[in-house]
């Protein structure tokens, strides 16, 4: 009895979120300056989750619904920047994801040695020049944008929160 209720209780949990600690590192070529921030990542069955460590900011898209909160309180944000911010959030889901299939359908992809390198094929090349991964026994651990306005977001998965 006890087996099963383990085995069980394997499962249950992991159709729940899985929650990283993450460090983040953007550099603005406008203002030659970077900003590192860290905080919790959660990858949901539908979506995306992001806690600031440095703020009381978080924000959470799922079902197709973007919500930020600010000290625990929902704040409005405007149609413009909700749209870019949930394509953030669906590349990163999908890149974790590592659906081969749906990667190749958007993205050239060349591999060297630990380093998957993504080139947009679509209207993304307007806004993305390539974007690199490095992955440890098939885990997302490293996410490198490269924008078109010569900005960086490079994205480090750390360890799993349990």
């Amino acid at each position: 009895m006890n087996k099963i209720f383990l085995i069980l209780m394997l499962l249950f949990t992991s159709m729940f979120a899985k929650s990283y600690h993450f460090k983040e590192l953007r550099y603005s070529d406008g203002l030659d300056r970077s900003i590192s921030l860290s905080g919790e990542i959660s990858f949901l069955s539908e979506g995306l989750s992001i806690k600031y460590d440095e703020s009381k900011r978080s924000l959470r898209y799922e079902d197709e619904r973007l919500e930020l909160f600010d000290d625990g309180e929902l704040v409005a944000i405007g149609e413009e920047e909700s749209l870019k911010i949930i394509q953030y959030f669906e590349l990163i889901i999908i890149l974790n994801a590592g659906d081969e299939k749906s990667l190749a359908s958007a993205f050239e992809i060349s591999k060297e040695q630990m380093i998957e390198t993504l080139v947009p094929k679509d209207e993304l090349k307007n806004y993305i020049k390539k974007i690199q991964l490095q992955r440890e026994n098939a885990e997302l651990k490293k996410i490198k944008l490269y924008l078109s306005n010569e900005d960086t977001i490079s994205i480090s998965i750390e360890d799993e929160i349990r």
